[in-house]
């Protein structure tokens, strides 16, 4: 994807103009962490959608997307028959959203909540006389596409709205909880992932430019495709943020920070983003949670200092250990100058 094959492995090898080029690659990783406890609560109602909930809170992570995704599969409902709400202390308890962990602990949860409601409406539907399912055992009824469906003989199914209409009940309604299994608390889970970085140095004034980023993250069982892309592509803006701008100095006598806004702390806008291609290895990890998904709200921002770092190295010579990489720290280096 990156070419690294055709890199000039020299340093200071390669020069476009007052431009000196270089390419650096470093790991990602970052915990795939799970709480300790999750619960949810996942409804199916008479008018054939449903509806998850959970105390876990949305802050632009896409959780809701997600869960509500996980709470269709488990129910066998299409998506866009399935609502989900969280973020109230009123509804059953989930961890607090940072680390990575809500998709691993809440998802499993909900998986939990949704195989329970399922487990009931087979009670119900094997149990009606009047259902096609009668008379059937538990394991031999599947829920697909709002519907339980014999699996030996696909022409019998039930609609989940007929069931429970025969039953006399507005919905079906579970909760569910989720804890690491003993397996997964006995192993380290990590999000990982390679990141490689071209950038341009000028050779007068020593700034730096990244002009391409590729990373490939190994993330577990990708839920949501199009919302895990952009985290990953997230991740990878604030890691350049990290790498050439942001920083916080300090006064030395007054201890207050010199960049208290937005106005001196430089984080990178669209100008300053380069290509970036990122992919996903898509394999699930079953001893974090049943559903084999990590969360990839913070593995992106890993690796991409270090890339950028080795690509000014390789580019200039230079080895800058303390971010940002600002044109100061290139400059006061006297391999910078061509000197060795």
């Amino acid at each position: 994807m990156f070419g690294w094959a055709k890199r000039n492995p020299k340093l200071r090898g390669a020069r476009d103009g007052h431009e000196w080029v270089g390419w650096g690659v470093a790991t990602a990783a970052h915990p795939g962490n799970r709480g300790k406890a999750a619960a949810a609560r996942v409804r199916v109602s008479a008018e054939g959608s449903a509806e998850g909930s959970s105390a876990a809170h949305e802050v632009g992570n896409g959780a809701i997307t997600v869960l509500a995704r996980l709470t269709a599969a488990a129910v066998g409902l299409p998506a866009e028959k399935v609502a989900f709400r969280l973020g109230d202390t009123a509804l059953p308890y989930a961890p607090a959203a940072g680390g990575s962990q809500t998709t691993a602990s809440v998802g499993s949860a909900v998986q939990d909540a949704g195989a329970k409601v399922v487990a009931e409406l087979v009670k119900l539907a094997t149990g009606q006389a009047k259902s096609p399912l009668f008379g059937l055992a538990a394991d031999a009824v599947t829920p697909r596409g709002g519907r339980l469906v014999s699996t030996t003989d696909t022409a019998k199914s039930d609609g989940y709205s007929d069931i429970l209409r025969r039953a006399e009940k507005e919905f079906v309604e579970a909760d569910g909880e989720a804890t690491p299994n003993a397996d997964g608390a006995k192993a380290t889970s990590l999000s990982t992932g390679a990141v490689f970085a071209e950038v341009r140095v000028d050779a007068d004034f020593g700034t730096v430019r990244a002009t391409r980023v590729v990373g490939v993250f190994d993330c577990g069982s990708v839920l949501n495709p199009k919302a895990a892309r952009s985290q990953l592509l997230g991740g990878v803006v604030m890691g350049l943020g990290a790498a050439l701008s942001e920083g916080t100095p300090y006064a030395p006598r007054s201890g207050r920070p010199l960049a208290p806004d937005l106005a001196d702390y430089l984080v990178p806008v669209a100008a300053d983003v380069p290509a970036v291609d990122v992919r996903f290895i898509d394999e699930p990890d079953p001893l974090i949670a049943p559903h084999g998904g990590r969360g990839v709200g913070e593995v992106a921002i890993t690796g991409v200092g270090a890339a950028v770092a080795n690509a000014v190295f390789r580019a200039t010579g230079v080895r800058v250990r303390a971010l940002p990489l600002t044109p100061d720290k290139l400059l006061a280096a006297p391999a910078f100058h061509g000197e060795r």
